[in-house]
């Protein structure tokens, strides 16, 4: 639901919020807690973006950290798969090292 305040449009909007007061999700409402500029509601991000008296206000750091993790690649099931094998191989090269060296070791004792 909108209105036309002074010449500027608002709407009705009820608020879903984290922990922290950031918005999360929104979505009009006549019954809504909160008439929002337009303008506001345009610029909004969610994650990154607050209530504060009666206005929507960006908090920049947090845009920029939250577009920071956006842009970090997600790995794929065989790229985990590859990390795991390669873990694995690294542990049983650690291991073989070791026993490699027990047996120089006793191969010294005897000899």
């Amino acid at each position: 639901m909108s209105k036309l305040v002074g010449g500027e449009l608002y709407y009705r909007i009820s608020f879903e919020t984290d922990a922290d007061g950031y918005l999360t999700g929104y979505g009009t409402d006549p019954s809504g807690d909160q008439l929002v500029l337009e303008s506001e509601l345009e610029q909004a991000i969610p994650g990154a973006t607050k209530l504060i008296d009666g206005h929507l206000a960006v908090d920049q750091a947090k845009a920029n950290e939250l577009a920071k993790a956006a842009d970090m690649p997600v790995p794929d099931a065989q790229d985990l798969i590859n990390a795991q094998m390669m873990k694995t191989t690294a542990q049983l090269m650690l291991t073989n090292a070791a026993l490699m060296k027990r047996v120089a070791e006793m191969e010294v004792k005897d000899g």
